[in-house]
């Protein structure tokens, strides 16, 4: 599946699901850390600061989601 992020500029991924999102974002960070939780907070901080909303971290599920939910990710084909 193709996916696009948009946090002001749209950048694409593909990925098997929008999970694929954390690696994604893990990959182009300049401190990606170590433990996946720990970056998954991290990232929820940033994508709430951007859209004004609540963004869930508990699991890579809730976090896309989430995202998707607020415009920040979106399918863009199968």
């Amino acid at each position: 599946m193709k996916f696009e992020l948009n946090y002001g500029k749209v950048k694409t991924f593909e990925a098997p699901d929008e999970t694929g999102v954390v690696d994604f974002l893990r990959k182009g960070h300049l401190f990606p850390m170590k433990d996946r939780e720990s970056f998954l907070k991290q990232a929820a901080q940033t994508a709430s600061s951007w859209s004004g909303e609540s963004i869930r971290f508990d699991s890579p599920i809730s976090f896309a989601k989430d995202l998707m939910k607020v415009g920040i990710l979106r399918r863009v084909s199968p």
